[in-house]
């Protein structure tokens, strides 16, 4: 699973580093946080972005114990 870390949002919110995606997951939020075009969600796609590409560069655990 990826993880997205810690991260200040918009109006001080916080986004927990408990919150794990699966890569799909992070992949349909991306494609919502593009149809919206707004500064905002423009930190939410970088950091699901980084999230994603997190992901891909780690292999997975599942994959290591196959």
């Amino acid at each position: 699973m990826a993880v997205v870390g810690r991260r200040r949002v918009a109006r001080g919110g916080v986004i927990p580093a408990s919150i794990a995606l699966e890569p799909e997951q992070l992949r349909r939020l991306a494609r919502v946080a593009r149809v919206q075009g707004r500064s905002r969600s423009n930190l939410v796609r970088r950091m699901i972005d980084e999230a994603l590409a997190r992901y891909e560069a780690e292999p997975s655990a599942e994959a290591a114990a196959r």
